[in-house]
């Protein structure tokens, strides 16, 4: 009557222990019938004791596809990140065209070739249509 809550309550807490495994990157089966076999306290020390395994946190969560490494520094970054907040480098397809372009400057207009005097040989400026020097038409 009394062994029935008891052995609910020891497995409940082997469950955490294992999902809390889990979640620091170890092996939940594993922690799971560890704590089944000696204790739910036993098996939280040794976890606890032996903390979290960052390098198969980060390959669960590039195998999950959360997150992405930066492909200048190789830290773990958002999957929607364009620019990463370790090295600041700009990463992924994720940069925005501009969406207007300014139209490029007109070229500078044709210089005038100076029109030169028959009678007197002086430069006549383009558009005149006497000569300044001499007033002979051009």
């Amino acid at each position: 009557m009394f062994v029935l809550p008891v052995f609910c309550v020891w497995l409940l807490f082997c469950v955490i222990v294992a999902t809390l495994a889990y979640y620091w990157g170890r092996n939940a089966v594993q922690y799971f019938f560890l704590s089944a076999f000696c204790s739910p306290l036993v098996g939280g020390v040794v976890l606890l004791i032996q903390g979290k395994d960052e390098n198969q946190i980060a390959a669960n969560a590039l195998k999950k596809g959360n997150l992405k490494k930066c492909p200048f520094c190789s830290e773990l970054i958002q999957i929607d990140a364009a620019k990463c907040r370790f090295c600041g480098s700009v990463v992924g397809q994720n940069i925005r065209p501009p969406q207007f372009m300014p139209p490029p400057p007109p070229p500078p207009p044709p210089r005038s070739i100076p029109r030169i005097c028959p009678k007197c040989n002086n430069p006549v400026p383009p558009g005149d249509a006497f000569c300044r020097g001499c007033g002979s038409p051009m």
